[in-house]
């Protein structure tokens, strides 16, 4: 704490991330130790070669679980960048011990970095940002339709160029055709003065919006607006009638075309509600990139310190160096982990539809573009550090249109894409349960020239038997209200990631086949709200029956089916309760990958309702985590004759194969 109070910048980082929200799981910080950044061929960086790691490891736990799908390792990372222009030379080791910089160094600010995000130089750098991409980048622009040339949303919030130009609600023949605007993704929250669009206010607005700077994510963004030179900005709670689901509904199809024509979304990714805003205060010694200069080098190390390796490529030692000191992962933490942002849903598609995205985080502005993603910390590109999703927006279904061929490889690519949309969306939270179709039908939209088929409540008609086995893995809920048909996964809550092994082994068998699909619309749009349907299905159904879960079964509850002992686990779709009635087991599918003797299974445990082969989803079957289903399993044998010589020959069994109907 000496050296906090003198001031020094790398020890303030260190208590600042001490003080996070996870300080009381971890108790101690007391190992340090650093290496050099080595190449790695299978990850590439983009951090230059001398880069130095140093890592604060907290001794005390294995690891921290920081969201429902991510440990993070229990240590605190910072990057010593070099500089290019540094005249520094490397230095081996006298004493075969690494060599360590201790800190006594000079420290200094890079440029001139505000102490508040809603600064002038924080805006000079949005801007910069966003003249680049314009002038530069050809894959970022939503290219128009002839039809679409002069489109725009049916309404837009007014802002003018300066604070004196008003508010005020344009709709209609009032908006310029073709006209630039942004728009704003934010956080609704709790905030009780908010200002919505009504049908009693809609005629008063067209003149003027009263306290619009009462809501104060607005009035940071109307700020935003001007400052990038654009005079419109679409704010969804004031371009639609909040009090007419069917102003709504012809809204929320038109959402594709309002983020993806747009000019720049604006991200109040920071803010808990509308009372938040955009801006932060922050320290810019402590949240941004400080310039050292190590002039001195240690030879022989506290042993306390003498744990962690200090590798120097070929050269054996520490070079004498400039360096710029950055907090590593800040993607990450700032745009996922610590956003409350990105745990909404709908931000899914307003992230990836736009063409441009400016974040104002909780220490700096990060940008988002196909072509470049930035931060005031790393201003011409982040390092693609592991695990951070850098280039999160780069996977929009625009880019596959432009290299969009035919056959698997490039049915795979878009599975890959929309298996990575529904893993996060289903990860992050609605307010209204019965939103969980319509907030993901602007991505939808644009998916289907690519998929090329029908669109069935979050599914595609294409390969929709490998799409059916998607695993509840007893995390997700089932809503009160009916908004997708039990075999869909838009009617449970819970995180999905099945997608993404679709199309992950060499040798696949189908054990059923679609025979008739249904969906009841609410409305004539196709990726919109339903209010029924079903699949038809020729398979077979065999009764199971669920056994006690003991401590070697890690996920799911064992199953008998058909009276034969099985490696396959039950996961319901929901909390874990006793199901009323009997269980029944759907083969889906199985595939194993080349030379291997452990097979995959995909399957669906169903009910029964009081009418003949009418069934519905409660969970899936498949082998348990970490486990897989051996070639002998009893099970395989109800299902045809499997043998595996040089090459595996799966003959399916038609015994017992009849049409079912799943609602």
């Amino acid at each position: 704490m000496d050296a906090v109070a003198d001031d020094c910048c790398i020890c303030k980082r260190f208590e600042r991330a001490h003080q996070s929200p996870f300080r009381d799981r971890v108790t101690a910080f007391n190992m340090c130790y650093t290496y050099r950044w080595e190449k790695d061929e299978d990850f590439v960086s983009g951090l230059p070669d001398r880069t130095v790691q140093m890592i604060l490891r907290r001794e005390d736990v294995d690891a921290l679980q920081l969201t429902e799908d991510y440990w993070a390792p229990p240590n605190l990372f910072l990057n010593l960048v070099p500089m290019l222009h540094s005249e520094g030379t490397a230095r081996p080791s006298s004493s075969g011990k690494p060599e360590l910089w201790e800190p006594n160094h000079r420290q200094e600010e890079i440029g001139r970095h505000s102490t508040n995000t809603g600064s002038e130089e924080c805006f000079a750098i949005g801007t910069m940002w966003l003249k680049t991409c314009i002038e530069n980048h050809t894959t970022c622009n939503r290219p128009r339709p002839e039809n679409l040339r002069q489109w725009t949303p049916s309404r837009l919030v007014y802002v003018g160029r300066h604070v004196d130009d008003g508010v005020r609600l344009c709709e209609g023949q009032a908006i310029p055709a073709g006209v630039s605007y942004t728009t704003l993704s934010h956080c609704w929250g709790t905030t009780q003065q908010r200002e919505t669009l009504t049908e009693k206010v809609l005629a008063k607005w067209t003149s003027m919006i009263p306290n619009i700077d009462l809501m104060l994510t607005f009035k940071d963004a109307i700020k935003v607006t001007r400052s990038l030179g654009v005079e419109y900005i679409w704010i969804d709670s004031l371009c639609i009638l909040q009090d007419s689901r069917s102003d709504w509904l012809c809204e929320s199809s038109l959402m594709s075309n309002v983020y993806k024509y747009s000019y720049c979304n604006i991200a109040a990714t920071a803010a808990q509600d509308d009372d938040g805003g955009c801006f932060r205060d922050r320290e810019p010694q402590i949240d941004l990139p400080v310039r050292f200069n190590f002039s001195r080098l240690v030879e022989n190390l506290p042993e306390q310190l003498s744990t962690g390796e200090l590798a120097a490529g070929t050269s054996g030692g520490l070079l004498e160096d400039i360096y710029d000191i950055q907090w590593e992962r800040t993607w990450f933490f700032d745009l996922g982990l610590n956003s409350p942002l990105m745990k909404r849903a709908w931000v899914v598609q307003e992230r990836l539809l736009t063409p441009r995205v400016l974040h104002f985080a909780q220490t700096q502005l990060y940008w988002e573009c196909n072509e470049l993603q930035a931060s005031e910390s790393y201003p011409n590109g982040m390092p693609r550090e592991k695990y951070t999703k850098v280039g999160y927006k780069s996977n929009n279904p625009f880019n596959q249109v432009r290299t969009h061929s035919h056959g698997i490889d490039q049915r795979r690519q878009n599975f890959w894409i929309w298996g990575m949309i529904v893993h996060d969306y289903s990860s992050a939270k609605l307010t209204i349960e019965s939103d969980k179709l319509v907030a993901i039908s602007a991505v939808a939209r644009e998916m289907k020239p690519l998929m090329n088929c029908q669109y069935l409540a979050g599914h595609w008609e294409t390969d929709l038997i490998k799409q059916l086995g998607w695993p509840g893995y007893d995390i997700s809920a089932r809503p009160t209200t009916y908004r997708a048909p039990s075999w869909s996964w838009a009617s449970v809550d819970g995180r999905n990631q099945f997608w993404s092994t679709m199309y992950s082994f060499d040798h696949y068998y189908a054990l059923a086949e679609i025979v008739d699909t249904h969906i009841d619309l609410l409305d004539d749009d196709e990726m919109g709200p339903v209010v029924g349907g079903y699949l038809d299905v020729l398979g077979q159904v065999f009764q199971a029956e669920l056994l006690e879960k003991t401590e070697r079964h890690a996920s799911g509850r064992p199953l008998r089916i058909q009276g034969l002992s099985t490696n396959l686990r039950f996961h319901q779709d929901g909390p874990e309760t006793e199901l009323e009635g009997i269980l029944y087991c759907m083969p889906l599918s199985f595939s194993f990958a080349h030379g291997e003797k452990d097979i995959s299974f995909s399957g669906l445990a169903l009910q029964q309702f009081d009418v003949p082969n009418l069934y519905k989803r409660v969970g899936s079957v498949e082998p348990g985590i970490g486990e897989d289903l051996r070639v002998k399993d009893p099970f395989l044998g109800l299902l045809g004759t499997l043998e595996m010589d040089n090459e595996p020959r799966f003959s399916r069994g038609t015994s017992h194969m009849e049409t079912f109907r799943l609602v």
